[in-house]
């Protein structure tokens, strides 16, 4: 399967870019990189998709379904150092 990004693939399957909001850093690990070399090893797993593949298929489901909202949280006890855009209404 070739290798490649999904930047690489965007625009051929969506007529728009996506609606990018940018909000203030957190207090989070900055950079984090994941293998999918464990779980091929112990369940024999291989990708059923090309991220070419995948991402088409993606975007025909969300054509079919429609974008969904993000639920807000509610009665959350400590609201101490959450993300504004979590409380938000």
């Amino acid at each position: 399967m070739p290798s490649t990004t999904w930047r690489s693939v965007w625009p051929r399957r969506w007529e728009y870019g996506p609606n990018v909001v940018h909000v203030p850093a957190r207090n989070e690990v900055m950079h984090a990189y994941s293998s999918h070399e464990k779980v091929k090893k112990v369940f024999k797993a291989e990708p059923r998709y090309s991220l070419d593949e995948g991402l088409t298929r993606m975007a025909a489901w969300v054509h079919q379904v429609g974008a969904r909202s993000t639920p807000f949280f509610q009665n959350i006890e400590v609201s101490q150092n959450l993300p504004p855009t979590w409380l938000r209404k």
